[in-house]
């Protein structure tokens, strides 16, 4: 029997294989981190999936509820201090060399370096003390993104003696000092990453061993995300209005002020469907009605996958503004946009990250040069002029998500790895 989902100060002894590092869980932004848990569990792996802190959001996916693994929540200070402390002592009690050896270079690096390492240190204590990380529990750490759970598993494994694997997914590499991702890369067993402009970055301009970097893309679930199955407005000769559609964080990277501004140019009457939220809601809001596009552009918030796959459906193209910020912060392969493939919707999208390995231009959509509000527009009036070019590329795209992102396909690249390092 499963042990059951718990949180930090709760008592189980549950027998894991692979223990899987997040940040925050559970996130409607970040079902490809449920989904491979779940992935995980369906190829036979015992997890365990370690988070520091919870995600604080009322809706969750329904793929979340199928997983069986437990849930452990990293103590919080203040009131988590004892529990550090007694989860610290448990471990240096099992690992006394290991523990002393891997406090001495945590306290050197803090002391150096002032990056919150030794902290990381102390969570990675609690961790191994707590949860029987070692060769009679966990034996391997998986973190996803370069950022605070990483130096969480690289810590761990030093005091436990495991291996740890992480996976790169892109504003994490691309935003932060080049010299930390080459820190934690270098230290890690292997590094995952789900776009091929990722491999390129972590290996010619951060500097990592090609042999340690490994392309594993996300992936669809081609069964949940289904072709429709009669024409829609905008779709093989229908007379009504074109319906559009987004779906993503309302956030800058985003590009969606270009598509607005974009689709204020289209001579033709249209409907615009964004699916998702974020800190510029009321930017966009605005930027709505300075467009004069209110009546046709609906903010409808963040939904599930249960209500995300009938409004693809419903819609004539999928639009991706992506553009890459100041900061470098920039998409890897918008999730959402190989879902709009796989229900057959042709797509616009941003010649940025690696949006170009997913969607081909001409193919299964059509590319167009980040920032440039007027070619997304002429990209916009031809798909509009020419429904069967459309349908074309949305049959195009359904192919090409089949043949190469389906997710138990692209999963079973990364079962290996993982299979490898346990």
């Amino acid at each position: 029997m499963p042990c059951p989902r718990i949180g930090a100060a709760a008592g189980c002894a549950a027998m894991a294989g692979i223990g899987v590092l997040v940040t925050s869980y559970p996130k409607l932004s970040e079902t490809f981190i449920a989904q491979e848990i779940r992935l995980l569990e369906e190829y036979g792996f015992p997890v365990e999936v370690f988070v520091r802190h919870a995600s604080g959001e009322t809706r969750t996916q329904s793929i979340v509820d199928e997983i069986v693994a437990p849930v452990v929540y990293l103590p919080r200070l203040p009131g988590g201090i004892r529990a550090f402390a007694s989860g610290n002592l448990r471990a240096f009690t099992r690992q006394p060399l290991r523990y002393l050896g891997a406090l001495g270079a945590a306290l050197g690096r803090s002391v150096q370096l002032r990056d919150g390492t030794l902290w990381r240190f102390f969570e990675a204590g609690w961790l191994v003390g707590t949860r029987r990380i070692g060769r009679d529990g966990v034996t391997h750490l998986h973190a996803h993104f370069f950022q605070r759970t990483t130096r969480v598993a690289e810590q761990a494994a030093r005091i436990a003696g495991v291996r740890f694997t992480v996976s790169a997914h892109a504003y994490d590499i691309y935003t932060q000092p080049p010299a930390v991702v080459r820190r934690l890369g270098a230290a890690a067993d292997a590094v995952l990453t789900c776009t091929a402009a990722n491999v390129r970055h972590l290996v010619q301009a951060i500097g990592l061993d090609p042999a340690k970097v490994h392309l594993v893309f996300h992936g669809v679930d081609t069964t949940r995300f289904q072709p429709r199955a009669a024409p829609v407005p905008g779709v093989a000769g229908t007379e009504d209005a074109p319906r559009f559609v987004t779906v993503g964080r309302l956030v800058p990277k985003k590009g969606l002020d270009d598509v607005l501004r974009a689709l204020a140019k289209l001579a033709c009457d249209f409907r615009f469907d964004i699916y998702g939220e974020g800190p510029l809601r009321g930017e966009l809001e605005a930027l709505v009605r300075e467009l004069g596009l209110e009546g046709q552009v609906r903010l409808h918030g963040a939904v599930l996958q249960e209500e995300l796959v009938p409004a693809l459906r419903a819609s004539a193209v999928y639009l991706c503004g992506s553009r890459e910020t100041e900061d470098g912060n920039r998409d890897g392969i918008p999730n959402t946009v190989a879902e709009a493939m796989a229900v057959a919707l042709p797509v616009i999208a941003t010649r940025v990250s690696g949006i170009p390995e997913l969607v081909e231009d001409g193919v299964t959509g059509l590319l167009v040069e980040a920032n440039d509000p007027a070619a997304f527009a002429t990209a916009l009036n031809r798909l509009v002029a020419d429904p069967e070019e459309s349908e074309r590329f949305g049959r195009a795209g359904r192919k090409r998500v089949e043949e190469v992102f389906e997710t138990r396909t692209c999963f079973a690249a990364c079962a290996r790895l993982l299979e490898r390092y346990r």
